[in-house]
């Protein structure tokens, strides 16, 4: 009980500190822009195009495409810099140390904070892929599964967010981090050309195996246990290796 409470008194204090407005506008002009692209694409040229049992599922692809491998991790990466890039400012950070703040903890509940956004944004891509299909007189019969895949991509953000963790607390720099995190995005964009098979482990390709941006089929039973077992492994790895770097 008491360690739970500890635990919410620092996710209640970074919550405050937390600049929620800038980042949620961030958020949500990344979504917009990467909306305006995808349905672009999708009205454009691909309604037209395809069948009319497929316009579904190439709505939800076009729509989530770029935002989930191209624009999502680089959202990601500027989310975690903001988050610990200030822990760095006036040296913070040995301050903590001193006063045997918990840098664990400290670590968890800006994760937390984080996946909180991330939440409210796949709401938001959700609803506008929900309106969207209503505009064109699309019916989704299978809501339950687009809504799953969304939901994932919220799970799908932990490994790629524990990276960017590491990479703040190792460069300690905002333009370093968030430019890392850019190279890994375009990584995992050109790894597309390469081999499907990689992107599966991937950190930065992990938001569009969950959203299954590029399958528009649903999981099958080792595909999703190795989803969950990718995500869940590179976390505990960075997430520890993120505690150790704080402590330097």
């Amino acid at each position: 009980k008491e360690r739970r409470q500890a635990m919410m008194s620092y996710l209640s204090v970074e919550w405050r500190k937390t600049k929620k407005f800038s980042m949620l506008m961030i958020g949500i002009c990344f979504l917009a822009f990467c909306s305006l692209i995808g349905l672009g694409i999708y009205f454009g040229a691909a309604y037209s195009m395809v069948e009319e049992s497929e316009k579904v599922p190439v709505l939800w692809g076009q729509l989530t495409f770029y935002y989930s491998q191209l624009f999502f991790p680089i959202l990601v990466s500027l989310y975690v810099a903001m988050m610990l890039g200030k822990e760095f400012d006036r040296k913070n950070i040995e301050f903590l140390r001193a006063n045997n703040v918990s840098l664990g903890k400290l670590l968890l509940a800006k994760e937390i904070v984080i996946i909180l956004f991330i939440a409210v944004l796949q709401l938001f891509l959700f609803g506008i892929f929900y309106v969207s299909a209503h505009l064109a007189h699309l019916e989704i019969s299978n809501l339950f599964t687009y809504l799953k895949w969304d939901l994932l991509g919220i799970f799908g953000t932990i490994s790629m967010m524990a990276v960017q963790f590491f990479v703040t607390a190792k460069t300690r720099v905002f333009s370093k981090s968030v430019g890392i995190g850019a190279i890994g995005t375009f990584v995992g964009f050109m790894m597309i050309f390469v081999s499907d098979k990689l992107s599966l482990i991937y950190p930065y390709s992990q938001a569009m195996v969950a959203m299954r941006s590029r399958n528009l089929i649903d999981f099958n039973l080792v595909e999703i246990l190795l989803f969950i077992i990718v995500n869940i492994l590179l976390w505990g790895i960075f997430h520890t290796l993120s505690n150790k770097e704080l402590h330097k």
